[in-house]
């Protein structure tokens, strides 16, 4: 038993934390599921509690192991038509960018990673005004193909899903090789190892600046 009146019990992808009193379950269970989130890469998924007598056990278990594939690197970025469409508002002042980025030869796995890129650090970076952009939409326009290194020279076509809302000026995209939408097949991207990136994704945005 711990110092604090609690038994750890790990095996494989369960978790299991006992509590010995009311008083140490109160006191800890927030902070410990906050710490047991996500172990070596397993999310948790499911958690159950039981109790017996004075004693509350906290079982936890996980999914398998998810790698976030690091920020999509940027590499070009395009400022379309300017603010012509302003109305009195300043939320009507939209203008309009696509930004492009591909995996940075890092594989994606489908199904498993993600990739994400800062919409307004890339156009920031660009018209570089001093001025701070905030996304207000932003859709794929252009998917990422890649071709295999070695014969037969295969291309594969990846098409994506944008997997939540905007969250300050960052999207992120899981590959798919059918569709744009949640239910369409996952697409792997393979790494600079055996294929090379013939075109990258795009990204077309509406954005404000302040």
């Amino acid at each position: 038993m711990g110092s604090d009146g609690i038994d750890l019990d790990a095996t494989g992808l369960m978790v299991a934390l006992t509590y010995l009193t009311p008083e140490s379950y109160s006191a800890r269970v927030s902070a410990d599921a906050a710490a047991l989130a996500t172990i070596d890469g397993h999310r948790l998924i499911r958690s159950e509690l039981s109790a017996a007598s004075q004693t509350l056990r906290l079982v936890l278990w996980y999914g398998p192991q998810v790698a976030i594939a690091p920020p999509a690197p940027v590499s070009a970025k395009k400022i379309e038509r300017g603010d012509d469409d302003a109305r009195a508002a300043a939320i009507g002042n939209l203008k309009r960018a696509t930004v492009y980025f591909d995996n940075g030869g890092v594989a994606v796995v489908g199904g498993t990673d993600v990739l994400s890129v800062n919409l307004a650090t890339a156009i920031q970076n660009r018209v570089r005004n001093g001025k701070t952009v905030t996304v207000r939409t932003a859709a794929i326009s252009q998917a990422l193909t890649t071709q295999l290194l070695a014969a037969p020279f295969t291309e594969v076509t990846h098409a994506g899903f944008i997997t939540a809302a905007i969250s300050s000026s960052t999207i992120t995209i899981t590959p798919k090789s059918d569709g744009y939408l949640t239910g369409s097949a996952d697409s792997t991207i393979a790494s600079s190892s055996t294929v090379t990136n013939v075109r990258p994704y795009a990204v077309t945005c509406a954005y404000t600046e302040a």
